[in-house]
């Protein structure tokens, strides 16, 4: 493969790769299944790199020259290099990693960590457009965006208000996912295993990490990404993500459980033994910006409920 190929896919990687370079690469990829595994073998040396460069101490000139030592100084033998018991890469592959290193290494910009540790809190981005962060997330974003982009990470939940700017899209890394948008208000949930976005204004496009898919959602949507499949499901519960305020009046016990495990992805059951009038009793009560425990907490208060919680779900009993 020539070496501009490996550039455009160094370029693909990093979100740097305009919409003609995209489709040149997966015409690339579509050609021949050997150059799937080339892509794959240098997605696996990317993600690799995100290790390294992510240790608190990094050194890129010694970096470098181990890099180096390894690849170019040693080109009269056959070398293989292991990053894992399951990644080992020819020396042909292991060249290419000084492009990846390069491109890492020379155009990583300052980029600036925030995680809301116990409660949410509100993060203005260079751009003011605003993030609201909920508790146990962690975003991501450079002191100054590009001129071309704006990118930012998340691991977690966080509801997204961006301002618009049609020359400048906003992209969100999350995970499993890239979320796409010119500017609109959105919601996200993400870890290993899946990747959810809900849409209360303007249109999101949500895609996997090699862009060979691609959803559209709009106001009311919610897009699932789960086992390497979408699925697009109604939302009417988007407006919280939006205002964090939930009110329930006149609804019935169960009903706002499920709401409530609607909107913080959770499971939620009523044990086998609860009667159903107290699983139909008329409640009135509201939460904003509060986490599912806390809630949990009040409407068992009023409803003379308890809750506990059994590996991934949360079980209602009488008392």
């Amino acid at each position: 493969m020539e070496e501009e190929m490996y550039i455009l896919i160094a370029k693909s990687l990093n979100r740097e790769a305009d919409a003609a370079e995209q489709q040149q690469l997966e015409d690339w990829l579509n050609e021949d299944i050997a150059n799937s595994d080339i892509y794959e073998n240098m997605k696996a040396v990317w993600q690799e790199t995100d290790t390294l460069f992510n240790k608190p101490e990094f050194d890129v000139t010694a970096a470098w020259e181990n890099v180096a030592s390894e690849t170019i100084h040693k080109t009269t033998e056959k070398k293989t290099i292991t990053f894992r018991k399951w990644i080992t890469i020819s020396s042909a592959v292991a060249a290419l990693l000084l492009i990846v290193f390069a491109i890492k290494v020379f155009t990583t910009e300052d980029w600036i960590s925030v995680t809301a540790d116990k409660k949410m809190m509100v993060v203005n981005l260079p751009d003011n457009s605003k993030v609201r962060l909920e508790a146990g997330s962690t975003l991501k974003y450079p002191k100054t965006f590009s001129k071309e982009h704006r990118n930012v990470s998340l691991q977690g939940k966080a509801f997204f208000d961006i301002i618009h700017k049609e020359e400048q899209p906003f992209t969100v890394d999350a995970n499993t996912v890239d979320v796409s948008v010119l500017g609109t208000s959105f919601y996200v949930t993400t870890d290993d295993a899946k990747a959810t976005v809900t849409v209360t204004t303007g249109k999101v496009a949500m895609m996997p990490k090699d862009h060979s898919d691609k959803i559209i959602l709009t106001p009311g949507n919610k897009g699932i990404f789960k086992d390497h499949k979408f699925n697009v499901v109604s939302d009417t519960n988007f407006v919280y993500y939006q205002q964090g305020l939930l009110e329930f009046k006149g609804v019935s016990f169960a009903n706002a459980l499920s709401t409530i495990a609607a909107v913080t992805n959770s499971v939620i059951s009523m044990d086998k033994n609860l009667s159903n009038t107290v699983q139909q009793q008329l409640i009135e009560i509201s939460f904003r910006d509060q986490q599912l425990e806390k809630m949990l907490d009040e409407i068992c208060l009023i409803t003379n409920t308890r809750w506990k919680k059994d590996k991934e779900q949360y079980i209602i009993y009488g008392r």
